[in-house]
């Protein structure tokens, strides 16, 4: 029997999920730490954490400041591009945020 494919935003949102874990692990941060500096409980901090298609656009930006996170990581690659332009990937950011939060 086939495995299910994995659909395209779970690997997004396990990709994000993948980036901010890494990142927290870097700065020695934690749930507490991080749900304090977003003005949430930590109880809702692990749960955005664990469907990553529930924080906003604004919560992203905030977690990317927070955790100092550069500017050249694509979330939602979890990669590092060469040269990339920044500009286009915060744009796809944000259309993918939206996309998983329901937009159209």
């Amino acid at each position: 029997m086939a495995r299910p494919a994995v659909s395209d935003t779970k690997k997004k949102t396990s990709a994000v999920k993948g980036v901010i874990t890494q990142y927290m692990d870097r700065r020695n941060a934690n749930e507490e730490y991080m749900a304090e500096k977003l003005g949430i409980a930590k109880k809702t901090f692990r749960s955005k954490m664990e469907d990553p298609g529930r924080f906003s656009v604004e919560q992203l930006a905030m977690v990317a400041n927070i955790l100092q996170i550069p500017q050249k990581v694509n979330f939602f690659i979890g990669a590092e591009p060469q040269e990339e332009n920044v500009d286009e990937i915060a744009k796809a950011i944000v259309l993918a945020v939206q996309r998983l939060e329901g937009y159209k």
